[in-house]
């Protein structure tokens, strides 16, 4: 039978680890989740959020800015970039990048096939809207 993949294991593990420190919980490893990360997974999630300021390495502890990431929807390392951005008084531009980092490639599409479909044609004259003469991602500032 097919069943759905747990959410647990499709978020990202720093979120998963982020909010749970955020909750109170400090030994995530020993924490009776359902459907376990692996291990490696989670230490590289308590490392790339100590790179981002959210824990404190000396003290393994939550920092300010990590319950500020906690309380925002979306990945912690995106988080952190609207963060910053806000600090530097160009938020508009850090909630762009963010949201074009927050999805997959919106411009990736299946090359026709051997039939000449219709459909595939039509995708590429919309996505050339979109086209910038720097790069797609300068497009969106």
């Amino acid at each position: 039978e097919d069943f759905r993949v747990p959410e647990v294991l499709r978020i990202p593990v720093d979120s998963l680890v982020l909010r749970l420190r955020a909750l109170g919980i400090s030994e995530i490893t020993d924490f009776p989740l359902p459907s376990r990360p692996p291990s490696d997974a989670l230490k590289e999630a308590e490392s790339s959020l100590e790179v981002i300021g959210a824990i404190d390495s000396n003290k393994g502890e939550l920092t300010a800015v990590g319950y500020q990431l906690a309380e925002i929807p979306i990945a912690p390392r995106l988080g952190k970039l609207i963060l910053e951005s806000w600090k530097g008084g160009c938020e508009g531009f850090g909630v762009r990048i963010a949201a074009a980092l927050s999805v997959g490639n919106l411009m990736d599409r299946s090359a026709p096939n051997s039939t000449g479909d219709e459909k595939a044609r039509g995708a590429g004259r919309s996505h050339a809207v979109f086209h910038h003469k720097l790069s797609e991602p300068l497009g969106l500032l």
